[in-house]
């Protein structure tokens, strides 16, 4: 494979995930177009450092700590020099053809910034990732209400629902206000006019900074639903560590008090636990679970979605489609979830009402 007639670099920062870059990376193999792979690991404990296949052309950069996702992501585009980057988690996995149809999409779209396949949790096409979230002073205030009252919770949810709704469907592009960095295709040009990451946000909230910087540009984002990814969804939000913990605490102060201040991330930080602490109980909690659930109800609708999130107020949902009036877990999918508590809702009906919800606490062996 010749770096000079590749058109895409692939970057890839890895930390402790020796389970899943070899699937990633077979994946981009299975694209049937060249690229380059650049591999940055910060600095991995799980006893193996990335390496790539003899039949992969590129590098691996091997940091002697964990610099944070942005810095290292940032490290690898400095050494792109291909027309087109792709950037990707090494827990995500690309359907065949996804990567032709994003590049085809940027060709013919020069206002687009970035475009993102559509995420799945699992390879069956059973559960439906959401998009990235833009957070808002306003929307967190309209949460938190949401939280203590259920007057306005109907209204948010109606309001989520229908935004939704444009996403679940997608049959072609969609405009989008935050772009996803756990799968994201770049122009190098858009990059060098725009900037990369910003280095000061370790963990989270850096694809939203960037793509508020795109847009000030006037660019736009999209999703593209014909292009199509599996994303082992919150695999690393939930390691449980300190130092994820810290860094997430860090980008959470540093975006709110950008956007809106230090009072603004005062308040920001308030809400937040109020809408948290608020939370209705589900009507079935099942308590704590090694082997995946079964859920039922009734009755049965022709329009219905089991929505799973990990908070109580369903702001970054999964989305299943199940049909009659019981869903049994894949044992798949089941195994793909971390040790996590997860929250179920079932909307049913022509405007989606909620029927009923449960929590549990998934459990997974040492």
């Amino acid at each position: 494979m010749s770096a000079v007639t590749a058109e895409v670099s692939a970057v890839i920062v890895t930390y402790n995930s020796a389970g899943y870059l070899p699937a990633c990376l077979a994946s981009l193999r299975q694209q049937g177009q060249q690229l380059r792979v650049i591999v940055v690991d910060n600095a991995s404990r799980d006893g193996e450092r990335p390496q790539l296949d003899a039949r992969d052309e590129g590098e691996v950069i091997l940091n002697a700590w964990n610099r944070g996702f942005a810095p290292a992501v940032n490290q690898g585009l400095a050494r792109v020099q291909t027309p087109y980057v792709l950037v990707l988690n090494p827990d995500v996995r690309l359907f065949p053809n996804a990567l032709a149809r994003m590049q085809s999409f940027l060709e013919r779209t020069p206002e687009a910034a970035a475009v993102s396949p559509r995420f799945w949790w699992d390879a069956e096409r059973v559960a439906l990732l959401p998009l990235t979230a833009e957070p808002t002073l306003p929307r967190l205030v309209l949460h938190t209400l949401a939280a203590r009252s259920a007057f306005v919770r109907r209204a948010v949810d109606r309001r989520s629902i229908s935004d939704a709704r444009r996403w679940w469907f997608a049959q072609r592009e969609l405009s989008v206000r935050a772009i996803s960095y756990g799968c994201v295709l770049l122009p190098r040009a858009v990059l060098t006019q725009i900037g990369p990451l910003d280095s000061r946000f370790p963990f989270y909230y850096e694809e939203v900074e960037w793509s508020q910087r795109a847009r000030r540009h006037s660019y736009r984002l999209f999703m593209l639903p014909t292009a199509e990814a599996v994303h082992a969804f919150g695999h690393s939000s939930r390691s449980g560590s300190r130092r994820v913990q810290r860094w997430a605490s860090v980008s959470s102060r540093r975006y709110w008090r950008g956007r809106y201040g230090r009072t603004g991330a005062k308040l920001a930080a308030a809400l937040s636990t109020v809408a948290v602490n608020s939370a209705t109980t589900p009507d079935h909690d099942l308590g704590e679970l090694m082997d995946p659930p079964q859920f039922s109800w009734s009755p049965a609708a022709q329009s219905q979605v089991l929505e799973v999130a990990f908070d109580p107020l369903f702001e970054s949902a999964v989305a299943i489609f199940p049909s009659g009036n019981t869903f049994r877990w894949p044992n798949s999918l089941w195994e793909e979830m971390p040790a996590a508590t997860y929250h179920a809702r079932l909307l049913s009906g022509p405007s989606l009402q909620l029927v009923t919800s449960w929590r549990w606490r998934r459990l997974r062996e040492e």
